[in-house]
């Protein structure tokens, strides 16, 4: 069975990949439906009734998405080419090039304890709904003043959020609808989790250069990954309850089969796609999913200094 790659990031590749899919043979009249429909008023199951889609009689385990990722690194590449691409956990567990820098700096992440240490110091993550185990009247457990209160819980919480709620998973873009990926946040100079970190580092001892340090590292360069991913890879897309009953759909939603939701997500994101409407930019693998060096394309970039 051949596969079908929907690279959102390009029109004419995403219609090509939805007719695939999807078995539309006449493609001329599926692209007049998609640019004469105004689909302010409609929704995609206009779509899938036009063309008589049975969105569980096609197989996904033959889709893929094109995805890409934003890493800076100072090691030549060498920790990529050993481990490939490593979900958070990993990131904080094997030799790499973050985990080094941190312990560099008296820093290192505890992740399946929760616990941020610095400088000997043990520092518990939390989520929003626990208390902060260490706050006494803006000072932590071992009596040091907390320069900022408010920042320290919202990093802290911000990190365990990552780790734990979302498992450390690998966020990648699949789309690029409003603007290039490499403006978003601060990836092309730094990761986003060595941001929140800096954050409580600055919070504990009132000062902290973690993020600029590494942007100097790295002399304004960054590098982009592109790498096809079975559809299966990633966390569960939306539940359409709703749109499938008015498809007339009579089946358990307890039981409903994820083979049909991504058929219905590959279908509305395309739509989004070939007639320049908001759509899907993110997608978050599954931190069981592997990753090799052979199966990334790497394009080294630089940016220009803002300053």
């Amino acid at each position: 069975m051949d596969r079908v790659v929907f690279n959102f990031f390009d029109k004419e590749s995403t219609f090509k990949a939805l007719c695939d899919h999807f078995n539309i043979i006449n493609r001329e009249q599926a692209l007049h439906f998609l640019t004469e429909t105004d689909w302010e008023s409609h929704d995609y199951v206009e779509f899938v009734k036009e063309f008589n889609i049975q969105l569980e009689d096609f197989e996904v385990s033959r889709v893929f998405i094109t995805c890409k990722h934003i890493t800076t690194f100072h090691d030549g590449g060498a920790a990529l080419k050993k481990y490939g691409l490593l979900n958070l956990k990993e990131v904080f567990e094997k030799d790499t090039p973050l985990k080094i820098f941190l312990a560099e700096r008296m820093i290192s992440i505890d992740v399946d304890n929760r616990k941020l240490i610095f400088d000997g110091q043990y520092y518990p993550l939390f989520s929003r709904e626990e208390k902060c185990p260490v706050c006494f009247d803006n000072n932590d457990a071992h009596g040091n003043s907390i320069h900022s209160i408010y920042e320290y819980h919202e990093a802290m919480i911000l990190l365990n959020n990552k780790l734990s709620y979302d498992k450390g998973e690998i966020e990648v873009f699949i789309g690029n609808y409003r603007g290039p990926i490499e403006e978003y946040s601060c990836v092309k100079k730094h990761s986003e989790i060595l941001n929140d970190i800096d954050h409580i580092i600055g919070a504990i001892s009132g000062t902290t250069r973690l993020s600029k340090e590494w942007e100097e590292l790295q002399r304004r360069t960054y590098y982009i990954l592109e790498f096809d991913l079975n559809i299966s890879s990633f966390e569960n897309v939306k539940n359409y309850k709703d749109q499938l009953i008015y498809l007339g759909y009579k089946i358990d939603f307890e039981k409903i089969s994820q083979g049909c939701l991504f058929n219905i997500f590959l279908i509305k994101n395309s739509i989004n796609v070939i007639t320049d409407r908001d759509r899907e930019e993110y997608g978050q693998i599954l931190p069981t999913v592997k990753i090799s060096y052979d199966d990334l394309h790497i394009t080294k970039r630089t940016w220009i200094n803002e300053e």
